[in-house]
């Protein structure tokens, strides 16, 4: 019988969990939807981060897609309307949520 290396599970379990959020974009205020989305160059409307992850959907999702909102006021001409497909697919979710630290 084999004994169980827990500091192994451990590991693979950090890699996993850090693997399952590895498209991650940004969307803040201040940002610029000329911007790519990363952390450093968020975009500034939550329509271009909608395409951006639409984007990536088109290409075929290998992996989750997060969209950080960080905290400001988002004027919008119009509803941002998100329908079945923005959600991604039965094996890779896309997710909407505020930037750690914000509301």
């Amino acid at each position: 019988m084999h004994k169980l290396n827990w500091n192994r599970v451990l590991l693979l379990t950090l890699a996993f969990s850090t693997a399952a959020h590895a498209v991650e974009f940004h969307v803040a205020p201040s940002g610029s939807d000329t911007s790519d989305g990363s952390a450093d160059r968020p975009f500034a409307t939550l329509v271009r981060a909608r395409t951006a992850a639409r984007e990536v959907i088109a290409r075929g999702l290998t992996e989750d897609v997060t969209v950080l909102v960080h905290g400001g006021t988002y004027r919008l001409d119009s509803p941002l309307v998100l329908g079945p497909d923005d959600s991604g697919t039965a094996q890779h979710a896309v997710i909407y949520k505020a930037a750690k630290g914000t509301r």
